[in-house]
């Protein structure tokens, strides 16, 4: 009986550590492999970057002023051992192990931390970091960028010194395929500001949604339709889907909600929607869920490729010459198509119609050329040319 108490003790232990350390924000789970390298400075000063001044930490004990300068940092374990002035603080996991440990520069938005790492395109991503004050005065105000733009909201460190906290932002990756992801501090103080950082993580994660969601989809059936697709198996307390939509992968606009078809189901159950103004480019769709009580959380986002009519085999009239009746054959989708007009050798308008027809008739055309002209939703023009005999 002891030994399966001290079995079950240990793998407490162990779910409890791997919660504790996990780098998704409570109520999401990883869903891809961690990007970040040397997140927890285990390694050393190595695998990233700094605009900042690194000082090595002084074989002689006594000596405590290696980051008494701004604009300067350190990998150790121990601040004190660093600057009389900074706490005696042990690394986030408590175990002894290495921090980043900063004397915040005078000067703001300077890059502290940068590592440069491959990203999945259309992959939604959270950047996280713990920070603890190693000063109590004026404690760091932090800020994530990605691509050297400016990510999230600032976070301000707890003036408790030794207190370690997370703070994240999320960023989606859209079309990118690398990233370069920095730390930079918007405090400016020259007295206090003084902080250290641990288990750095960039790492794709997904809400935990009280749903059961087997499929999330994008199908384009036309340049001007796209059917948005999701399935559930199960749900609790689940009061509507709301389904918005992104051109760039990062500010997302709601298109329409669903209701749930079962707010408490175990049947599967099927929705959709028919998108009928997808953008022309690249864009990105993603799912909110949102529970009776009013909690929403959001799905993974899917792309939806662009619509080129690069790909458009043929436009053909026939015959050629002909004899008032002409046959128009295109062999893409004519849901493309916006307008059809024909015009006579003097780019008079003689025919004009927003519906495409197939074979058109037309009285009293005198012979001559006269060239045929379809529009296309992507502004995208065809021409071909005929004659009437």
């Amino acid at each position: 009986m002891l030994f399966k108490t001290k079995i079950v003790c240990i793998i407490c232990f162990v779910l409890t550590a791997l919660k504790l350390f996990s780098q998704c924000p409570d109520g999401y789970t990883s869903v891809g492999t961690e990007r970040a390298v040397n997140g927890d400075f285990n390694s050393g000063n190595t695998g990233f970057t700094s605009s900042y001044t690194y000082e090595a930490n002084n074989a002689d004990p006594s000596v405590k002023t290696e980051l008494w300068s701004e604009g300067t940092y350190s990998v150790y374990s121990n601040p004190n051992d660093l600057h009389s002035g900074f706490s005696a603080c042990t690394d986030m996991s408590g175990s002894g192990g290495n921090m980043m440990i900063v004397n915040g520069s005078s000067v703001a938005n300077v890059p502290l931390w940068t590592q440069t790492i491959t990203v999945s395109a259309s992959t939604l991503y959270y950047f996280v970091t713990e920070v603890t004050s190693v000063n109590s005065a004026s404690p760091a105000q932090l800020q994530f960028s990605v691509n050297n733009v400016l990510l999230g909201s600032i976070f301000n460190a707890s003036a408790t010194t030794c207190q370690w906290n997370k703070f994240y932002a999320t960023w989606n990756s859209a079309g990118n395929t690398s990233a370069t992801i920095s730390i930079v501090n918007q405090n400016t103080a020259s007295t206090g500001n003084d902080f250290a950082l641990d288990k750095i993580s960039f790492i794709p994660c997904t809400a935990t949604l009280p749903i059961d969601l087997l499929n999330f989809e994008i199908i384009r059936n036309s340049c001007n339709e796209a059917d948005v697709l999701w399935q559930t198996a199960s749900e609790t307390n689940n009061d509507y889907f709301t389904v918005e939509r992104s051109i760039a992968g990062q500010r997302f606009d709601s298109l329409t909600t669903v209701k749930s078809k079962g707010s408490n189901s175990k049947s599967l159950l099927q929705y959709s929607f028919r998108d009928n103004q997808p953008d022309r480019g690249i864009s990105y769709y993603r799912l909110k869920q949102t529970d009776i009580d009013g909690k929403s959380k959001y799905s993974n986002v899917v792309s939806l490729n662009a619509c080129s009519l690069d790909t458009v085999v043929d436009v053909s009239v026939y015959p050629n010459p002909s004899y008032n009746r002409v046959g128009i054959h295109y062999s893409g989708n004519i849901k493309d198509i916006t307008s059809v007009y024909l015009f006579n050798v003097y780019g008079e308008t003689v025919y004009e119609s927003s519906q495409f027809q197939s074979e058109l008739d037309f009285e009293n055309l005198t012979s001559g050329l006269y060239i045929v002209q379809i529009d296309f939703a992507s502004h995208k023009t065809i021409e071909k040319r005929f004659i009437v005999k």
